[in-house]
């Protein structure tokens, strides 16, 4: 108890930073309680210093300078985003540095103070209870089970804190009302490293003022330990986006939807009110968009699209969630289901290099434009005849006249053919095809497409070694199933044409002849056989023609002529004499006759073979 007299003097008091005190007042009740009445009001979140002096008790002992420290704390409503999750384990395992336990990581970024006390957290199963704790603006707190917190300094007890899902989840952040103050739903690939999903390392938030935060402004820690719980994320990064958003693909559903996706997310207002133009002309039925920052659009339209027609889009003024605003264009056409023919398998790799895979080539000999998605590639399984079947799981459009490689690496193709054609790779496992012999099988919607029974013997016998060497269809309209139509890919282009023209295409047209008055040639001046003459008839006239002669290893050695107009019948010859102008070495040769008309079509190809024959 205390000297009404000192007690209630309020120059004994003070308060640092300085507030005044109109009055003190002893407690009637509790004669060793002081009350004080401010002349100001405290501001929420201030550490204040109250001093005292000259206080005397009852029997007259007066206190020196006394002081003590405290925090003004009220407890704010929050909006939702004022207190968002920036750092969650959910795959404590293998440990990198981190203890091998799971932990939500919340972050204050309003100008408020909160009392987490009955906040929620859960995934998309339960929910689990925060125990009291502050949370002050711009502070991170840890959020984990209650065995956990001696493992997380400064961490706040959940109870039935929920099991986080490895391979994706929910997490919600709730007050104590209720409100879902932040939501997100993962997946593996929110790593965005594949070197670090299979456990061990937190993710992180990059930037915690995104205003639509996604996958994108997500990834696995930098840390060496795995994680930054309590501490600033070793990713951070608040550089605002300064970019324009962009289409990232355009798909076509039939009968009459067409489904736009972005790079990033959009204002959804500014979606619904873009000023859209398609041409050949759609109009639009009606408009779909889900949430406040879409990544998609859907249309509907009132005109049936046209199946591989080619159309092209326009958004006028789209914005994304930072307001940067563009102009957006894009492509898109309608697939149509494959049929017997349509897509055929035109080159294969069954014996690859070292470190290298399988992989095959398809070709679109159709008119029309044609999604892979579902098809299937299997190999030869006794008893059953198809076995060990993978999928296409993506969505890939193959246009007409259109190559496509299939495989799991598409680097290392590139690294070892210098003929690849870049950008033509659909990358998924295939099963595995035998070096020797095997069965190579395509399906669509469970009938087999391509059938091709192939063994290393339909390599040429001229060939060493047929490691990485691929087989090249010859006559796309051949027969598959034929070794007649298969051939080994050139040397000179790099033993195969992955994504491009096969080296050894020869389609069969049939709209002339040509022969050899001999098929031996013997240039050596004794009067025999010096010349190969050959002689052509054509069904039209006005054909370009050319003569192009290759030896047995598929290398040209003599151009005979190049883009020569023909008469509708001739002949002509050749003295054995090569580029180079040095006599072709004794061997078998092959003659390749190609006429063309005016527009440029193949009208006549074939190739014949003949002899130059010599003296030992």
């Amino acid at each position: 108890a205390v000297n009404l007299t000192t007690a209630q003097n309020i120059a004994n008091y003070g308060l640092s930073p300085v507030i005044g005190i109109t009055s003190a007042v002893v407690d009637g009740p509790n004669p060793a309680k002081v009350h004080l009445t401010l002349s100001g009001n405290m501001t929420n979140g201030t550490q204040y210093t109250l001093t005292t002096n000259n206080i005397e008790d009852l029997p007259g002992n007066a206190s020196g300078t006394m002081s003590v420290q405290y925090t003004y704390l009220v407890a704010q409503t929050p909006a939702p985003g004022d207190v968002i999750i920036n750092e969650f384990m959910c795959d404590p395992s293998p440990v990198v540095g981190l203890p091998e336990l799971e932990f939500v990581e919340i972050y204050n970024r309003s100008n408020k103070y909160f009392n987490l006390l009955n906040w929620k957290l859960g995934d998309n199963a339960t929910f689990g209870t925060v125990q009291n704790a502050w949370l002050a603006p711009g502070e991170y707190k840890i959020l984990c089970g209650t065995s956990s917190v001696p493992y997380f300094p400064g961490s706040v007890q959940v109870t039935s804190f929920p099991s986080l899902n490895n391979s994706g989840d929910d997490i919600i952040l709730k007050d104590n009302s209720g409100l879902i103050l932040d939501k997100i739903t993962y997946t593996s690939a929110w790593y965005n490293n594949t070197d670090k999903d299979d456990g061990g390392y937190s993710i992180e938030l990059i930037n915690p003022n995104d205003p639509c935060s996604d996958i994108s402004n997500w990834k696995a820690s930098n840390d060496p330990l795995g994680g930054t719980p309590g501490l600033v994320n070793s990713v951070f990064d608040i550089t605002p986006d300064t970019q324009a958003p962009q289409i990232s693909s355009v798909k076509a559903l039939a009968p009459n939807f067409l489904e736009v996706n972005f790079n990033e997310g959009l204002d959804s207002t500014s979606l619904a009110n873009a000023i859209v133009t398609i041409s050949p002309l759609l109009t639009i039925q009606s408009t779909y968009i889900t949430g406040m920052y879409p990544q998609k659009v859907t249309y509907a339209f009132n005109e049936n699209i046209v199946g591989s027609a080619e159309y092209e889009i326009e958004l006028q003024n789209i914005s994304d969630c930072w307001t940067n605003t563009t102009t957006v264009n894009g492509k898109f056409a309608l697939a149509e289901p494959a049929v017997l023919g349509d897509i055929i398998v035109n080159e294969i790799l069954f014996d690859p290099y070292t470190g290298g895979s399988d992989w095959l080539e398809l070709y679109n000999t159709s008119n029309k434009l044609i999604d892979l998605k579902d098809w299937q590639f299997g190999n030869y399984k006794s008893g059953t005849g198809i076995g060990n079947l993978k999928t296409v799981t993506l969505n890939y459009f193959l246009s007409p006249g259109e190559y496509v490689v299939v495989g799991k690496d598409s680097n290392f193709v590139k690294e070892r053919y210098p003929a690849t054609i870049p950008g033509k790779f659909l990358k998924m496992d295939l099963p595995s095809y035998n070096n020797d012999s095997s069965t190579v099988y395509a399906l669509y919607n469970g009938i087999v497409m391509e059938k091709i029974s192939y063994s290393k013997k339909w390599h040429t016998a001229l060939l060493d070694n047929p490691d990485g060497v691929s087989l090249e269809r010859i006559d796309p309209k051949g027969i598959s199933d034929n070794k007649n139509n298969w051939h080994t890919a050139a040397e000179m282009i790099g033993f195969a044409t992955p994504g491009g023209r096969n080296s050894q295409y020869y389609p069969a047209v049939n709209s002339g002849e040509f022969s050899f008055t001999s098929d031996i040639i013997s240039p050596d001046s004794d009067g025999y056989q010096d010349l190969l003459q050959v002689n052509y008839e054509m069904n039209e006239p006005g054909l370009i023609a050319t003569f192009t002669i290759y030896d047995d290893r598929g290398r040209k050695i003599k151009e005979l002529f190049k883009n020569e107009l023909l008469g509708v019948s001739g002949s002509f010859i050749w003295d054995g004499v090569n580029d180079s102008n040095v006599k072709a070495s004794i061997g078998t040769y092959v003659a390749v006759f190609e006429a063309f008309g005016i527009n440029g079509e193949v009208v006549f190809t074939k190739t014949k073979a003949f002899v130059v024959a010599g003296k030992l």
